[in-house]
This record gives structure tokens, C-alpha cells and sequence, in this order.
């Protein structure tokens, strides 16, 4: 199960997945990557279920996939980004393994879409903790946020196996895999078993690394040291962990839109990574009078401290503080704001951010909508049942009169259609958000 390229003289073979039926300013996001070879369904399958689900829940995600999954696309999507996860092929070189359990020396490489038959530039080669895009090129940082989680599922390497069989050298070859994220600051994790357990760990409570894999199937137990760098493995291998035990998964709040502006600006530079950055989100529009709009700080600093935080909200009002806040403003008058927000960090050096705002004035009159009444119905369960969802998305707006001012109440519903035997059952799932 191995594909072979050639490139002049050189020859790349690229590992199949280690299949184990066991089991304006740039802004944050989720990235999700999968079956980048359109050759093995089940990781498309499972990535398009985990941006579903974190869709359902309210988090920005940027889905690549299949064709749309080339090595451009992969790194733009990685710009400021706030986890990564991925579902595709682990490269190597050729000579530099058997493909027979044998030791397994780097680098190693993301696989990315092939733009022709004949390609064989598509991979994102790690060199000495660095990224390196195809066969020739400079070498950059990884541009996503530093202490972000990244995820492999199913990549060969990633956690030292190649098809059915661990390498002669699992812990150094974890470590050269991992090494391109984890220089860059991310939290590295990587497994062989199906389902994604780890991020639904995440999204059903746990706090941190430590958590999520204390709920674990297999927990991670084992412990290495290689080269000053702890490598921990579950007792069959087939999970590999590499950074900080207390690294979470970001929540909804802290990921918004990807900025392809953003991206496409940093991917056509010579792509060095800025260690300040300025950025911030602004809640949900629209936007009117005398109603507070709440801003977001989104800015970090890789090394040192942020200690000077500036906001001019475009109308002549202006807040500085020294601790990162959410600030809330409102507008005494309709029209187009430029809200300008720069930080400084301890060392002197400043970045900026803006945006423009559209206010206008409030509707004169409410909106009519349909009864906000939500339906219950109930399906009886068991344990041992299986059963299959399908879901449709709904929205409803409201407008509610308080004092003199109208606020706006967007309601969003889930039809969850829940199968039993033969038959298909509706389940409505309300949830309130207030703009």
C-alpha cells in the first residue's frame, strides 16, 4: 500500500494512513484536513463529523478536503490558526525506510492534494523543527498561534507505525514528526485508532491534555525522552503525545472567520511569522444605536508580555488598559466607523489592527415572527441500540421592547432526525443567542 513519485532522480514513497479498525486583521479558527488523496473515504467521513459537530456547537471552521486540500490551501490555513486537525498521509523519503518495521529517519511530510497525476511537489516537509513546502524552497515557522492543538489522525509516522507494523525507532520518529508543530509552540497528538476520541473529550468537558486523556480508551502512560523532549505513548503505541499536559482545546469564543486576505498575503511573503500580533473579533452583527457592540481581544505576543492594550472605537472614544478585556461600546449616531485597536508588549514593539463598522438605526417597528414556543419530543433509548442522525438548521429572530430600546434575540433549532429500526424520529433542539 504504497505510492511511488518521481521528481528528476529523486523518488518519494509516502506511507498510507496506519489504519487500526481497534477502535482585515487575521482571525482564528478551526482547521480541519482530510483524505487529501480522495483514496481512503472513512477520513473524509470522519473529519466531515467533527466539523459538523463543531459547527453545531458555534465554532468557525475552515474545512479542506479531498481536492481542496493542497499544500497552498493546507499552509493558508494553518495562518493564525487555533487547532488544526488532520486526517491524511504521513511522506517520507525513499532509503529512509524499509517499509518493513525497519528505522525511520526524517523528514517527514503532510501529504497534501496532487494539482495532476504527476505530481510530486504536494507535501509540507518538516526540517529541523521548521516547514518546508514540496521539494525546494526556504524553510518558515509554522504560522499558526503558539499553544494551538494540532491533531493527526491515522498518519503514518505520526505516531512511529506504518501500515500494521511500529518502526524500529517509534520514539525519534514521533519526535521528528511532531517536531515541525511543536517548534512553533503547538501541542502535538497523534493517533491510529478511528473516532477522534480525544476531541470529543474536549468538546464534553475535559479542560486540558490531562483530562481528556485520563478519559481515554488507552491512556497515554509511557514516557521517553528524546533529545530534551518528552514522548508519551499508550501501551500498544498507537497514541503519541508531545508538549503540555495542561494545553486545551480552544473554545467557541476564542475562534472566529478565516481571513483568506490574511493568509494569502502571508503565504506570497517570505513568510516569517510575526511573534506580536494585533487582532480582534467583534460580536455578531447587525449593528445599531445605542446598543453596545462587544469587542474581543484576539492579540498574543510568542515571546515576553503584552502590557499596553489601545482601543479607538471611531467616534472620537478612546480606552487603554494594561490587562487583556472585552471592552463593550455603543454609538450615539448611525454610520460607518473605523475602530483602529494596537498593543505593546514589554518590549517596546507594537501591532495593529482595524475594522470597520457599519451602525445604523433601529428598526421603527418589531419584526413578527412565528411562535418561539419549542416543541418537546421524546424517543426512548437503550444502551446497546444503534442508531443514525441527520440534521437540519433553522433560524428565527424576535424582537423584544425593553425601556426604549429594541433588542434583537436570534433563535437557532435543530432538527435532529433520530433513526430507530425503520422509522425516523424529530427532535427539536432550541438554543437562544442575544445580540
Amino acid at each position: 500500500m504504497f505510492i511511488e513519485v518521481k521528481k528528476a532522480v529523486l523518488l518519494m514513497t509516502i506511507g498510507f494512513f496506519c489504519i487500526l479498525s481497534f477502535i482585515s486583521a487575521s482571525e482564528a479558527h478551526i482547521l480541519i484536513i482530510g483524505d487529501s488523496l480522495s483514496d481512503y473515504p472513512q477520513a473524509l467521513q470522519e473529519t466531515q463529523s467533527i466539523a459538523h459537530e463543531l459547527k453545531l456547537r458555534g465554532y468557525q471552521v475552515l474545512e479542506l478536503y479531498q481536492n481542496n486540500a493542497t499544500t497552498k490551501n493546507i499552509l493558508k490555513g494553518m495562518y493564525d490558526a487555533d487547532a488544526i486537525i488532520y486526517a491524511g498521509h504521513g511522506g517520507y523519503q525513499s532509503g529512509n525506510y524499509d517499509n518493513d518495521g525497519g528505522p525511520a529517519t526524517g523528514p517527514f511530510s503532510l501529504v497534501g492534494s496532487r494539482s495532476s497525476p504527476t505530481d510530486s511537489n504536494n507535501f509540507i516537509w518538516g526540517v529541523g523543527g521548521q516547514m518546508r513546502e514540496g521539494w525546494t524552497g526556504n524553510l518558515f515557522v509554522a504560522p499558526f498561534k503558539a499553544g494551538i492543538p494540532v491533531i493527526l489522525l491515522h498518519a503514518c509516522f505520526s505516531t512511529g507505525w506504518v501500515e500494521n507494523k511500529e518502526v524500529a525507532n517509534p520514539v525519534e520518529t514521533i519526535y521528528n514528526f511532531s517536531n515541525m508543530f511543536t517548534n512553533a509552540g503547538a501541542n502535538y497528538y497523534a493517533t491510529a485508532w478511528n473516532g477522534a476520541e480525544i476531541i470529543y473529550d474536549f468538546l464534553n468537558g475535559a479542560q486540558n491534555f490531562l483530562e481528556a486523556n485520563q478519559q481515554n480508551y488507552e491512556p497515554l502512560i509511557n514516557r521517553t525522552t528524546y533529545n530534551g523532549v518528552e514522548i508519551w505513548k499508550n501501551q500498544e503505541g498507537y497514541a503519541a503525545f508531545v508538549g503540555d499536559w495542561l494545553g486545551s482545546f480552544p473554545t467557541v469564543s476564542q475562534t472566529t472567520a478565516y481571513d483568506d486576505t490574511g493568509a494569502e498575503s502571508w503565504y506570497n511573503s517570505n513568510r516569517v511569522r510575526e511573534d506580536l500580533r494585533c487582532t480582534f473579533t467583534i460580536s455578531p452583527g447587525p449593528y445599531y444605536t445605542q446598543q453596545p457592540v462587544t469587542f474581543t481581544e484576539g492579540s498574543y505576543n510568542m515571546e515576553g508580555n503584552i502590557t499596553s492594550y489601545f482601543w479607538n472605537f471611531g467616534d472620537g472614544t478612546t480606552y487603554q488598559t494594561n490587562t487583556t478585556s472585552n471592552p463593550d461600546h455603543s454609538y450615539a449616531q448611525s454610520g460607518n466607523y473605523v475602530v483602529y485597536h494596537s498593543v505593546t508588549n514589554d518590549q517596546n514593539r507594537s501591532s495593529q489592527a482595524s475594522r470597520i463598522l457599519s451602525v445604523n438605526n433601529p428598526p421603527t417597528s418589531p419584526v413578527l415572527t412565528q411562535n418561539l414556543i419549542p416543541a418537546t419530543t421524546s424517543v426512548k433509548t437503550t444502551s446497546t441500540t444503534k442508531y443514525k442522525y441527520k440534521y437540519t438548521i433553522r433560524y428565527v429572530y424576535k424582537w423584544v421592547k425593553k425601556g426604549k430600546k429594541w433588542y434583537r434575540i436570534k433563535y437557532k433549532y435543530t432538527y435532529k432526525w433520530v433513526k430507530k429500526g425503520k422509522k425516523w424520529y424529530k427532535i427539536k433542539i432550541w438554543r437562544k443567542r442575544a445580540y
